[in-house]
């Protein structure tokens, strides 16, 4: 006898797998990219940690996602360099919104935390991630 998973099932499945350390993963989404931009900015002005139980309560999003997501944010509007990634296709929507919603000079800054951070993740990950910023920052300097 074959049993059939539903989709419901399968994805609740994947956010209950687990690695060795503990740690559960699941993916994602646009709408959590959307409501941690969405909540940065309404919290910018210094209550961004009290504000991860939100993002992560709204959209179901890991705490420790949410605390790198918003990190890597602050760190990009204050020019300051990042040690943590997060998907570039994710990058790029931040960056955008940066430039539509904060301007200029806070894209700019943006570049510079970026440009900033390169060395750092050539140097210590593997993968494309450092090579694909610098594309992103070359195509947008």
């Amino acid at each position: 006898e074959t049993k059939t998973l539903s989709n419901e099932s399968i994805a609740s499945k994947e956010n209950e797998e687990k690695n060795k350390s503990g740690r559960s993963y699941s993916k994602i989404t646009k709408e959590m990219v959307e409501e941690v931009w969405a909540t940065f900015i309404e919290n910018k002005d210094g209550s961004l940690l009290k504000a991860l139980p939100e993002i992560s309560g709204k959209t179901g999003m890991n705490m420790g996602s949410t605390f790198i997501y918003i990190n890597f944010l602050s760190n990009l509007i204050k020019g300051e360099p990042n040690t943590r990634t997060m998907k570039i296709g994710d990058l790029e929507y931040f960056m955008g919104k940066i430039k539509a919603d904060l301007g200029y000079e806070q894209f700019q800054q943006g570049l510079k935390s970026l440009k900033s951070s390169i060395p750092y993740w050539k140097n210590k990950l593997n993968g494309n991630f450092a090579d694909k910023v610098e594309q992103y920052c070359l195509k947008h300097s």
